[in-house]
């Protein structure tokens, strides 16, 4: 990666690379990729709120874009671009709601059937998936459950439900 960047510096000079370096270096568009092995055990959550896991529907996206109206501007933009990856084909949506119904958060499970998906819209910017792997990608908290922890056990509930597919 640095050898390759020192090349693209050489050819296109340190006045033409500095606006795209500024960009990746203070963009809010950032990667981790963190592995994790799904024959280790899953460690339970301990949750006090009643949640239901259910892949997303159509009407649960009405429902959320009627929540964030009233949002700030940042927030609408991520809401967007889940949104945009969700009718881009990356279709395995699974969304954490409260006892009373109201979607908490959402956070894709991405296949390696999905490769060509990732390929398409990524291109370098992500690995493709072997046979016996998964991505969870795009993790998303509607504002009003921020700092209640449903994050972390939508994820929990994935890992086990890949687990058991994977």
């Amino acid at each position: 990666m640095i050898k390759k960047s020192i090349i693209i510096l050489r050819r296109l000079g340190i006045k033409n690379c500095l606006p795209f370096f500024y960009k990746r270096v203070f963009s809010v568009e950032h990667f981790y990729l963190l592995k994790r092995n799904l024959n280790e055990p899953i460690n339970e959550i301990k949750f006090r709120i009643t949640y239901s896991l259910e892949k997303i529907k159509e009407g649960d996206w009405n429902e959320i874009s009627e929540i964030l109206k009233s949002s700030d501007v940042a927030t609408q933009k991520e809401y967007l671009r889940r949104f945009f990856f969700y009718t881009a084909g990356f279709s395995n949506c699974y969304v954490l709601k409260n006892k009373n119904g109201q979607i908490a958060c959402m956070l894709w499970m991405i296949y390696p059937s999905e490769n060509e998906n990732l390929r398409k819209y990524y291109k370098s910017d992500i690995f493709l998936l072997k046979q016996n792997e998964v991505l969870l990608e795009n993790l998303f908290t509607l504002p009003k459950f921020r700092g209640f922890g449903f994050s972390p056990v939508l994820t929990s509930e994935l890992l086990k439900l890949a687990k058991k597919e994977v």
